[in-house]
């Protein structure tokens, strides 16, 4: 735990409680009875603050270009509007993007577009492969495949197969850079495999968080500022919501029948 937070840049702690504390300890309870380490509310706390931090209320970007297919204009807009969209779940962030003519010099993190070859031979750890359209790295910069034919669709515009829907992967993308996992569920924002955002005819349709989403975000905000939160007890609560909805739902529909 504690190697894997080296790599992905934490900063050692004096904090006894937390995963990168500087000194080895036992992790045991008051009877000496081995305790799985979990991160501590001082880590949840403290989880992005090694690279990527929040200054005078903001997160900052700089937008470092845009692709062919795309003006600068509308890579700006989408992206904001992207970023203004994730507030639905973290409403106590703010996002501001840095212009060229700013000489703002503290923690920002870059977007640009790259090709897949670039990214996997400069940045460690990425995982930007041929045919992959976004990639956020580590907190600390948001890649997209500058070889996809992009385009920006408007509501109940015809959906053209050869191009991919900027503002769906940039959605994606940003739930990588807070961490989201992926998902099986086709309705997801984060769901595994792209797919067209289209109606029954084929029509534009705007990405938006399913209830899925929403309710990982609920649970998410509702423990995590609790102490010893883990992956694993999140996992257990996310299923145990989701039972609980499918009981009232039955019993709903055996209230209707009767």
């Amino acid at each position: 735990m504690f190697n894997v937070g080296k790599w992905l840049g934490w900063e050692i702690s004096k904090n006894e409680t937390s995963i990168m504390y500087e000194g080895y300890r036992d992790p045991i309870d008051e009877n000496g009875n081995y305790v799985e380490p979990r991160f501590s509310e001082y880590d949840l706390g403290k989880c992005y603050s090694s690279k990527w931090k929040e200054e005078n209320g903001y997160f900052y970007y700089r937008i470092l270009n845009n692709p062919s297919t795309l003006s600068m204009t509308d890579v700006q807009k989408t992206l904001a509007k992207a970023l203004n969209s994730w507030t639905l779940v973290y409403t106590n962030f703010k996002f501001q993007e840095l212009l060229p003519s700013s000489n703002y010099s503290g923690s920002k993190f870059n977007i640009s577009f790259e090709s897949p070859k670039h990214v996997s031979d400069s940045v460690f750890g990425s995982t930007l492969e041929e045919g992959d359209a976004g990639q956020a790295i580590d907190a600390l910069a948001i890649y997209f495949n500058k070889d996809i034919k992009w385009r920006i669709y408007k509501v109940g515009e015809k959906v053209d197969n050869e191009s991919t829907d900027f503002y769906s992967i940039a959605m994606f993308t940003i739930g990588q850079l807070h961490q989201w996992d992926t998902s099986k569920n086709e309705t997801s924002i984060m769901y595994e495999g792209y797919r067209d955002p289209i109606d029954e005819n084929g029509n534009y349709v705007e990405p938006t968080f399913s209830e899925e989403d929403l309710e990982y975000s609920a649970i998410w905000r509702q423990r995590a500022a609790e102490s010893f939160y883990t992956e694993d007890e999140f996992l257990k609560d996310v299923e145990k919501n989701r039972k609980q909805k499918e009981e009232e739902k039955q019993r709903k529909t055996l209230g209707t029948q009767l």
